[in-house]
Order: structure tokens, then sequence, then C-alpha cells
């Protein structure tokens, strides 16, 4: 019941894109060891009474040390940097054209709303803020305000070959142009 709150604040102040392409390479994935894929389904149970199934909308990824370094998966703004409910701490970043970043259960935050981050900043420190079983980060990538398997932005190959066109079509929706602007970013053995 909780998360479709919580998710809907974070659709509001994701579905908007609010500034041109701020990177120049694929996502990078926060370390540590995923323990729930985008599409599986997690069963949520609390003293033994069974609460929902929900399926996950990014990555569960289990921290290797509790308040481990979490690092932008690429280059943004930081739009969102405070509690996010039963996501606990959290940090969303604005990739530009559409595309945003989330960063949840955090220990500790280490960025301002506002602020301009490059791929590898320290954006916070993992943690069991929320509603969460164990030290982990929660990763999620959305473009216009929905959720996306971010695995799949992680190679800059697919993510030039399968999502350039999805960019094009969602600024399409939009009356956008269509040019994303994006071949400057690829190599050209990226765009096979």
């Amino acid at each position: 019941r909780l998360r479709p709150f919580d998710d809907d604040a974070v659709a509001e102040a994701t579905k908007i894109p609010r500034y041109g392409a701020a990177f120049t390479e694929a996502f990078a994935r926060p370390a540590g060891t995923v323990t729930a894929r985008f599409g599986d389904e997690l069963r949520y149970r609390f003293e033994g009474e069974d609460l929902g199934v929900q399926e996950v909308q990014g990555l569960f990824i289990r921290a290797a040390d509790p308040g481990s370094q979490v690092y932008a998966a690429n280059g943004g703004t930081v739009i969102w940097s405070r509690e996010n409910g039963i996501y606990g701490s959290t940090v969303i970043l604005d990739h530009g054209l559409g595309i945003t970043t989330r960063y949840s259960h955090l220990r500790a935050i280490a960025v301002a709303e506002g602020a301009t981050v490059r791929r590898g900043d320290i954006i916070g420190f993992s943690g069991d803020s929320g509603l969460v079983p164990y030290p982990m980060t929660y990763f999620e990538l959305r473009l216009q305000g929905q959720p996306v398997d971010p695995e799949e932005w992680c190679d800059a190959g697919s993510f030039y070959r399968r999502f350039t066109a999805k960019i094009d079509e969602a600024r399409k929706k939009q009356g956008l142009p269509v040019d994303h602007g994006l071949d400057f970013a690829f190599k050209a053995e990226d765009k096979k």
C-alpha cells in the first residue's frame, strides 16, 4: 500500500525532462551483488502475514560493505535528495532527455538538490534506510517517468542500438525534435 504512494511522488518528479543530454557514455551499475532484477516478483511479508507481491522496477544490489560509496551512474543534475517513504534516503539524478536514475535505501546522502554530478561522483552511501532486510542500494532507471530495465542501459552497444529509438519515440510524443544528439557519445563499434 505504501509503495504506490512513494512511486507516485517519484513518477511526478521524473516525468518531465529538464535538461539536454548530460552524459557521454553508457550508464554504470552500482557496485555489489544483484539480488533482484527488473521484472522479478517480490513477496512482502510481515509477522507471517502476506502483504502482497510487487514487480521489481529496478535492481536490488546488496552492498559489499554497509556504508559503501554509491556513485553516479552518469552525469546529471540532482533533482531529489531526501527521504522517499519506504525507499528511505533517496537520490534522483536527471541525466537529460527524460532519463533519470534513482538510488534508494542509502545510509547517508552526499549531494544536495540542484548539484551537478559527473559519472563516478559519490552521491551517497549504501545502507538500510526505509523498508529493506539488509544493507543495499535500490537502483532504478526511468525514461519519461516510466521504469525501464537499467541493465540494458549499462552496455554502450545495447544502449545505442535499443534505446536511441525509444528516446526518439518519447520525444515525438512530447512534440520535441527527434534529434537526440547522442551520436557524439558513442564510438563507431558501439553503433553496430
